[in-house]
């Protein structure tokens, strides 16, 4: 959609290590949903360039409060590639830069107030 830029909200994703695959993101409205793709109030699949990823997104169409996972889906296989420990092996994050101890982190550690339109989010991978 053509959007005038007080209307969107550009969410920036850097961090990749290269630009292999796809960057997976999801935005979540509650604790219910959260870390489940199927729930998510929006999801999308982003294209790589120079390690970096952006997304637009209408902010009228946000709530108050949301929460933002990210993945690089490095080998396409549409899932957080886990090595044998458990551990992912792709990169990922969380908005507020959020990290679980053991697993990923809580709704309410990685939501934020929805900001206003014309503002760029940046969300780091790691």
């Amino acid at each position: 959609p053509n959007l005038a830029p007080d209307e969107a909200i550009v969410i920036r994703v850097t961090g990749a290590a290269n630009d292999f695959g796809t960057i997976k993101i999801a935005i979540y409205d509650n604790k219910q949903t959260f870390n489940n793709p199927d729930r998510a109030i929006a999801t999308n699949s982003l294209e790589l360039e120079n390690g970096e990823a952006s997304w637009t997104v209408p902010a009228a169409e946000l709530p108050k409060k949301i929460a933002i996972a990210v993945y690089h889906d490095e080998n396409e296989d549409d899932i957080l590639t886990l090595n044998r420990f458990g551990i992912p092996s792709e990169r990922y994050g969380f908005s507020r830069n959020a990290r679980g101890l053991v697993g990923p982190p809580e709704f309410d550690e990685a939501s934020i107030s929805t900001p206003k339109g014309g503002t760029t989010l940046d969300l780091f991978i790691r």
